[in-house]
């Protein structure tokens, strides 16, 4: 089983590429950067090993007391669900070893050029 940590600078560079450069932009270094952006997003599907550190600071229920801060170790397996070229998307899966469970975890959709943006304003908005 091949474990890595997650490059949080290949991350934070792949987070910008799909609408920095691309087959809009004229010429070969602009399909050779397309090319370079899609291949660091497709570069961070594998496996990491991953703590989360929980800590509740809200009661959202009358009576509800809070839980103690606590850490739990995971393995996380990123898998690439679809490549359609312009769109590609992510699948991200816990595999909590105590209680030998498989948690779908999050999904990451990257758009080329994408037109429409979402946006969290609060309160469930």
């Amino acid at each position: 089983m091949n474990k890595r940590t997650l490059p949080i600078a290949a991350l934070a560079g792949a987070i910008a590429v799909l609408g920095a450069s691309g087959p809009s932009i004229a010429g070969e270094a602009a399909s050779a950067k397309f090319e370079q952006d899609r291949n660091a997003i497709l570069a961070m599907s594998g496996e990491y090993e991953i703590t989360f550190q929980f800590w509740e600071t809200v009661a959202l229920q009358e009576g509800y007391e809070l839980k103690k801060p606590y850490q739990e170790h995971a393995l996380e397996i990123v898998e690439v669900v679809s490549d359609s070229g312009r769109e590609i998307v992510l699948q991200h899966l816990l595999w909590v070893a105590e209680g030998e469970r498989v948690v779908k975890h999050w999904k990451q959709i990257w758009k080329y050029e994408d037109r429409v943006l979402n946006e969290f304003a609060g309160d469930n908005t």
